[in-house]
């Protein structure tokens, strides 16, 4: 779509941190993993989404586990909705769920989500997503990587008229939320690129001490 399209008029979005993993593969809770500088990955999401003035409402989509780690009534967590995410059997489908429920009740147009483990995802990258749906709040707007043009389901933009759908979907066995997308019209999607790097995400604990050892090597630069 052109940068010249005029954005429509009383757009709202909320947006919903996506931290309801069991984080298994990492041995601890992804959410309270920390940045070099000390802040938690939590943290540095939900600071992210609140640099996003267009965002109405935050929540954070946690299994019972995680809302128990985090919830230390710290000035992070301050306005900030948790999400009880009581059917991680189900995946990623139901956080995306929880979040859309959210937005329907804060009266907003669609969510803008991102998992927790994404700690190079900015919020500019975030301002792209959000400026491609409020040209067009109807339809779907999903991050794709740079140099794979792969769709990122979780870090993207669903429309609240998506609900019902995904309510249905999350019944069934198949709730693969690539799956859902693949089902929709090219008409009914905008996607975002945004840089391979931004995208990294982290499932396990190898992986995230070569991410902290690359940190740390830029700031002594």
């Amino acid at each position: 779509m052109s940068s010249d399209v005029t954005l429509v008029t009383g757009v709202t979005l909320a947006g919903c941190v996506l931290a309801g993993g069991r984080s298994t593969r990492m041995g601890q809770c992804k959410a309270t993993l920390q940045l070099p500088n000390g802040e938690t990955f939590l943290q540095h999401a939900i600071n992210r989404f609140r640099q996003c003035e267009q965002l109405s409402r935050i929540a954070v989509s946690v299994s019972a586990d995680t809302e128990r780690r985090v919830d230390d009534g710290t000035a992070s967590l301050n306005n900030i909705t948790m999400l009880p995410d009581d059917c991680v059997d189900l995946g990623p489908i139901s956080g995306i769920i929880s979040g859309l429920q959210f937005a329907v009740v804060a009266q907003a147009h669609g969510c803008l989500f991102a998992p927790v483990d994404v700690p190079d995802l900015t919020a500019d990258d975030c301002a792209g997503l959000i400026a491609t749906f409020q040209r067009d709040p109807h339809r779907f707007v999903i991050a794709t990587s740079t140099d794979q043009e792969q769709l990122e389901p979780l870090i993207a933009i669903y429309p609240v008229a998506a609900l019902p759908a995904l309510e249905m979907r999350a019944t069934t066995q198949q709730r693969s939320l690539v799956g859902y997308l693949a089902q929709q019209s090219s008409e009914a999607i905008h996607t975002v690129r945004i840089d391979n790097s931004n995208l990294q995400n982290f499932n396990d604990a190898s992986q995230l001490v070569r991410w902290r050892d690359k940190q740390t090597e830029t700031e002594r630069a």
